[in-house]
C-alpha cells in the first residue's frame, strides 16, 4: 500500500480540496511524470492515474471515509492522506 519511501531529494506535493466532494486535484514539485493511485483503507486501488498531466480526478464514486493517495516518480513514492465528503 503506501509506504514513504525517499531518496535525498525532495518530493512535495499537494492534494486540494482536501477533504473533496467530487473531486480533487494534485499539485507538485517537479516536472517529470508522476503516476497517481488511490487506495481504501483495505489497500484496494480504487483510483490509477497513469500519467498525471495536472487534470481533476473524479472522487464523486467513491464513499465517504479516509483514502491515501500514492504518487509515483521515476525516483521517489510518497503518500498522503486524502478526506472524501
Amino acid at each position: 500500500m503506501c509506504i514513504n519511501i525517499s531518496d535525498n531529494n525532495t518530493f512535495d506535493f499537494s492534494i486540494f480540496p482536501n477533504p473533496a466532494k467530487e473531486s480533487f486535484s494534485v499539485l507538485c514539485d517537479g516536472k517529470e511524470s508522476i503516476k497517481i493511485s488511490v487506495f481504501d483503507l483495505n489497500g484496494k486501488i480504487v483510483i490509477s492515474v497513469p500519467n498525471y498531466q495536472g487534470e481533476e480526478i473524479i472522487t464523486k464514486n467513491l464513499i465517504s471515509g479516509i483514502y491515501f493517495v500514492k504518487l509515483q516518480s521515476l525516483q521517489t513514492t510518497v503518500c498522503k492522506k486524502l478526506f472524501v465528503e
